[in-house]
């Protein structure tokens, strides 16, 4: 499975990689531009297996990029996300007296590959890292934790917006998926974690 996936995203960078050859000739020196900073929030909408029991979330993250080209750009970024309960679900376990929580952190590097300002930038993103997600039930004052961490990786796209010389609103939407075992002393079952990000930030880049 990890093989098959490892080969989607491949695939899929490969195709960025070419999209923004073939559509954006007019590469520049990468020397003029300078490394941008970025931080942003939003939600976190749990997909996949990762949806049975849960609901939309919060989501932070921050990181920087680093022209290796005009328009290919290298990243890095941590991030921190939780996923809600159910309503069906949370009701059920208030009566019980008892609440629960999910959570993902971790961190990817990757390449950016940006259009040309029109003004408006477009660009694509994917990357790989490491993440790990939490799961805590807590039963009259006692957690049960589950936590699982290994291999991350991320695609997506979005579109900065400039405001001024050095700051630009930026808005996208990814697909984080962690190849991690969701287990603990009780034996629950491997899981991996999925879960889409839509994101609203400011980058700041530096003249």
């Amino acid at each position: 499975m990890i093989r098959v996936l490892g080969i989607s995203v491949i695939r899929t960078l490969l195709f960025f990689f070419v999209l923004s050859v073939w559509s954006i000739p007019d590469w520049v020196d990468a020397q003029e531009q300078s490394v941008s900073l970025n931080a942003g929030g939003g939600v976190s909408i749990p997909v996949g297996d990762s949806s049975d029991g849960a609901a939309t979330g919060w989501g932070l993250n921050a990181g920087f990029s680093v022209p290796i080209t005009a328009n290919v750009h290298a990243f890095a970024e941590g991030y921190h996300s939780g996923l809600g309960i159910e309503d069906d679900l949370k009701a059920a376990l208030t009566l019980i007296g008892a609440d629960a929580a999910i959570s993902m952190t971790g961190a990817n590097i990757g390449i950016l590959l940006k259009s040309n300002p029109s003004p408006v930038v477009m660009y694509a993103r994917g990357g790989i890292g490491y993440g790990r997600a939490t799961g805590v039930v807590s039963v009259l004052g006692l957690d049960v934790s589950i936590t699982g961490s290994g291999f991350a990786f991320t695609l997506g796209t979005g579109i900065e917006i400039p405001v001024g010389e050095t700051v630009s609103i930026t808005g996208d939407i990814r697909y984080n998926h962690i190849l991690g075992a969701l287990e603990n002393e009780y034996g629950f079952e491997d899981d991996p974690v999925q879960w889409i990000p839509i994101r609203v930030g400011v980058a700041f880049t530096p003249n």
